[in-house]
């Protein structure tokens, strides 16, 4: 359906339509992929607004140490001055090889090791698995 009306949506139409729910981030990365905008700054400003929970997966750690874990990364985020979204957004626009933000991008890496940093404290090594991800709604696969 997106393809389709691809030429007719603006990125504020679709990106009200992922606040709502009616689409993932992923899925709307996709779309600003598509439409070629993935690096302007002021649509980026606007797509801090989006929520995304942040989790961290493939741990076998407690939850306790994974809730320590994101409350870290999003630390590392405002002290960035980045959005979870905004990080989220560049790096699956990355992963699709378009245009993003690479400040953007280095920022979810950044506080991904943050993250991992504080989850897995006092083990020999992380889980190679471990990744921190980002949720636009639950039906997303974890």
């Amino acid at each position: 359906m997106l393809e389709a009306r691809q030429e007719t949506l603006t990125r504020s139409i679709v990106r009200e339509m992922t606040a709502r729910g009616d689409m993932s981030i992923p899925k709307y990365a996709e779309w600003i992929a598509a439409s070629g905008d993935g690096s302007d700054e002021n649509e980026s400003a606007k797509d801090a607004a989006l929520f995304i929970h942040l989790d961290i997966h493939d741990t076998n750690a407690s939850d306790q140490k994974i809730h320590a874990g994101v409350d870290d990364a999003l630390e590392h985020f405002e002290a960035l001055g980045v959005a979870p979204a905004q990080a989220y957004i560049a790096t699956q626009l990355m992963a699709l090889d378009a245009k993003h933000i690479a400040a953007h991008s280095a920022a979810w890496d950044s506080a991904e090791f943050a993250a991992c940093a504080v989850c897995f404290d006092g083990w020999a090594e992380w889980p190679e698995s471990a990744v921190l991800v980002g949720l636009s709604d639950f039906s997303d696969e974890r």
